[in-house]
């Protein structure tokens, strides 16, 4: 018995011994991504850039024209071949969109890339938040050819808690105003693109 004791005496000792190796113990989780690694890390932030092209629109959107080209009025008839062309029947929130979700994701990660990606060169920073105002732009060009004039969100809208919600409740903007703002900021991207291509490209892939 005596003997007994001892052995687990030593386990236990061995066992905590082997507790002492903080490196193995202090590891990166394989599931969770912290903001530490998100905003400096050029090949997740190109992956965040992948899902937010991916939740863009594609019916009527940029990449297919076809829908908007049958419900136009210029669409030729004639043939009785066409003639369900000339019978478009739909709801009346076909090719609806009004996506303030990813608005939301994009003016989030605007934000925490310029307070968080501290490790990010001054160029690779500029030419994420670049290609984040730009799909930020192309989403509201997306909602404004459907729905017209759309709330103009550039920022993150916290709720207080104080029991008073205005704060939160924006118009609509006129059409011409949702057009004019996201023109003016791609000729302005337009112009960072220009600056950028002659400053020597950061050794990642940039979408943009």
């Amino acid at each position: 018995m005596k003997k007994l004791y001892t052995c687990l005496a030593l386990f236990v000792c061995l066992g905590f011994g082997g507790c002492k190796h903080d490196n193995w113990l202090d590891r990166d989780s394989k599931t969770l991504i912290t903001d530490d690694q998100l905003w400096n890390d050029p090949k997740l932030l190109t992956s965040l850039m992948a899902n937010y092209y991916n939740r863009l629109p594609t019916l009527h959107g940029v990449f297919n024209s076809g829908g908007m080209t049958e419900l136009d009025d210029a669409m030729w008839s004639g043939h009785r071949d066409q003639n369900g062309r000339n019978d478009f029947q739909f709801g009346d929130d076909y090719g609806r969109y009004w996506d303030y979700g990813l608005i939301r994701d994009i003016n989030l990660s605007l934000e925490n890339i310029e307070t968080l990606g501290l490790q990010l060169t001054e160029t690779t920073k500029k030419q994420y938040i670049a290609e984040m105002r730009f799909v930020r732009a192309l989403v509201y060009f997306e909602m404004v050819k459907r729905m017209g004039g759309v709330p103009i969100v550039t920022k993150q809208m916290i709720y207080d808690f104080s029991g008073d919600p205005t704060p939160l409740q924006l118009p609509r903007a006129k059409e011409h105003e949702v057009y004019d703002l996201f023109t003016k900021r791609w000729k302005r991207l337009k112009k960072i693109s220009e600056i950028m291509r002659l400053v020597k490209p950061e050794p990642i892939n940039i979408l943009f």
